[in-house]
């Protein structure tokens, strides 16, 4: 699997592949929560940080997932060999990492990352006796206050000695 780095340089190929892409800035805002101008900035700041070899950010992935699906590249053919090669892959490879790609954005799966595809945070840790559960695992939460270690017959001289009297 691609780390998060290589999936940023991915969909950055791609998306700048043929020159600059020409965005649906309205709708990446509104999938964001953004305004216009705020989104436009975050495109600039995160061009600017690819083609100086910085780090983009935290939110870089989300953004250029959005940018992908919401530019004007559907439809036009992209120089798999150039981008294979700046990916260290084959051209096949990356071809099909983009239909991959592209299937999901056909069957509406939200952006990595995105609040339509992360759980909903918990309100805490449940009080004292009050079980939750983990996936397919339940546990049950324990106050550890008057918890004491078990005893161990080779470190308990008083288990040594009640096992000599037996």
């Amino acid at each position: 699997m691609p780390t998060e780095d290589e999936n940023i340089n991915f969909l950055y190929l791609v998306l700048t592949n043929s020159g600059p892409p020409t965005l649906d800035i309205p709708t990446i805002s509104s999938a964001l929560g953004l305004n216009n101008g705020a989104t436009s900035k975050r495109w600039s700041r995160l061009r600017s940080a690819m083609e100086e070899g910085k780090n983009p950010g935290s939110t870089a992935y989300q953004f250029l997932w959005l940018a992908v699906k919401h530019s004007d590249r559907e439809g036009k053919s992209l120089d798999w060999k150039d981008i294979a090669a700046k990916c260290n892959t084959t051209p096949g490879a990356a071809a099909k990492r983009y239909s991959r790609m592209k299937k999901a954005f056909e069957e509406g799966k939200d952006a990595p990352g995105s609040v339509g595809g992360t759980p909903v945070k918990a309100k805490g840790m449940p009080s004292k006796g009050q079980s939750y559960s983990f996936q397919n695992y339940s546990f049950q939460n324990y106050s550890f206050q008057n918890y004491t270690q078990p005893r161990h017959r080779h470190r308990d001289p008083e288990a040594k000695a009640c096992k000599r009297a037996v």
